[in-house]
């Protein structure tokens, strides 16, 4: 029995123009996938190897795949007596294994396989195992911290100092080759050619800020506006999560993290909320979370003392020999993790 197809199903299978669309889960998106599929492969009768259908699984693609082979069989019974349509599903049949129904990093590689040449890398490359690059990483790490560490290196010893801990410093290593193009881009433009004026030092210095400390940063300030959030409604009255709330809606629609790290690191607003802020600093009790049951302070010191040192330590007259140093340790990073991999 042919299933009933809704509105939105119906204008889905019209491949005559280009759409984009989301729908939830259990709402049939397989089901209408493998529709369309059939549909342009009966009627337009290309060359399945030429037709693609990109899924972000291995599941989602297998169960793509499946759908469609359901589809052309039970296509098949329905046309048994129509010579036409029914030699077109058989050689649908015939050929479905060479259609490119695979996820997007399968078709990836399947590309780079067959355009190697023109991608100037080996066409027997295998891609990297997501553990093994992370075992490659830790290792790169080690290894350059470990070297850096016997000689006394005080860029090093910089930016330990300045991001609090040897963890925080990987972890923005980390954040980069997550990032590496971009990053790679940056780390060169702190190594090119000509003489730097300060608006390309703001640029390049501003860039890589960008990169080394959203997530942490905007873990950091959605912790506080909870928390501020949670005083206020117990609280109404209290001065400092009064005062506090305008700064932090500020630092929450500010899109650019540098500018975030300033506006956080305003001595009114240090000040307001943190105490103890020559040593290790730690959110404001007195006077402000006092009596405040709130997981979130929990998980505020669950990020760990370094970790609020270094996002309430920064000064931006040190900003650029950080960056440069950072991008320095960032190049031999990168260098000894490619040549791990390959």
């Amino acid at each position: 029995m042919a299933q009933t197809l809704t509105p939105y199903q119906e204008k889905a299978l019209d491949y005559s123009k280009h759409i984009a669309l989301t729908a939830n889960a259990g709402s049939g998106k397989t089901f209408v996938f493998a529709e369309r599929f059939i549909n342009i492969a009966l009627n337009e009768n290309p060359e399945l190897d030429k037709l693609v259908a990109i899924t972000f699984t291995e599941k989602a693609a297998g169960e793509l795949y499946s759908g469609i082979a359901k589809k052309v069989e039970a296509k098949r019974i329905e046309n048994k007596n129509n010579f036409s349509i029914l030699s077109r599903l058989n050689k649908i049949r015939k050929h479905l294994v060479s259609a490119k129904i695979s996820t997007i990093h399968s078709f990836c590689i399947d590309l780079l396989h067959e355009f190697s040449p023109e991608a100037g890398i080996d066409a027997n490359f295998t891609p990297l195992d997501p553990a093994l690059s992370a075992a490659y990483l830790e290792k790169s790490f080690d290894e350059i911290y470990s070297d850096l560490l016997k000689s006394g290196s005080a860029e090093l010893k910089n930016l330990v100092r300045y991001f609090g801990s040897k963890k925080m410093l990987k972890d923005a290593l980390f954040s980069a080759v997550r990032k590496r193009v971009i990053a790679d881009k940056i780390i060169n433009s702190f190594y090119s050619d000509g003489e730097y004026s300060s608006e390309k030092i703001d640029e390049t210095t501003d860039r890589f800020f960008n990169i080394i400390i959203p997530d942490l940063l905007q873990n950091f300030i959605s912790i506080l506006v909870e928390i501020n959030y949670i005083v206020l409604s117990v609280k109404p009255k209290n001065k400092i999560a009064k005062s506090a709330e305008a700064i932090l809606q500020e630092l929450l629609q500010t899109e650019n993290y540098l500018d975030k790290l300033i506006l956080l690191n305003r001595d009114s607003f240090k000040d307001l909320l943190f105490a103890n802020l020559a040593k290790t600093p730690t959110i404001k009790v007195r006077g402000y979370t006092q009596n405040i049951d709130s997981w979130l302070l929990l998980r505020l010191k669950e990020l760990a003392n370094n970790d609020i040192k270094f996002l309430l330590s920064f000064n931006q007259e040190t900003m650029y020999d950080f960056s440069d140093n950072l991008a320095s340790l960032a190049n031999d990073f990168f260098s000894l993790f490619r040549k791990l991999q390959h």
